[in-house]
């Protein structure tokens, strides 16, 4: 969900109306499109995250760790 959150900014950038003409849309534009926008965010955000998503958790566990250790040494 939180990529799906991150992701749909990015999304609402592209042009979705304009037919079949060129710039109308990923998949020719329109109401479809619109429609189906936030599903289709929402697998790209599944399969992001089922092939170890952004790349943040381990960095961001690693530096809770440093922190909490820090913490412990401090306190005793």
């Amino acid at each position: 969900m939180a990529l799906g959150a991150l992701l749909q900014p990015m999304f609402e950038t592209v042009q979705t109306n304009g037919g079949n003409k060129p710039g109308g849309g990923m998949f020719g534009g329109g109401a479809g499109e619109e429609m189906w926008r936030p599903m289709f965010v929402q697998a790209i955000a599944k399969q992001m995250a089922g092939h170890g998503g952004i790349g943040l958790a381990v960095p961001v566990f690693n530096r809770m760790l440093q922190m909490q250790e820090a913490q412990r040494g401090t306190s005793t």
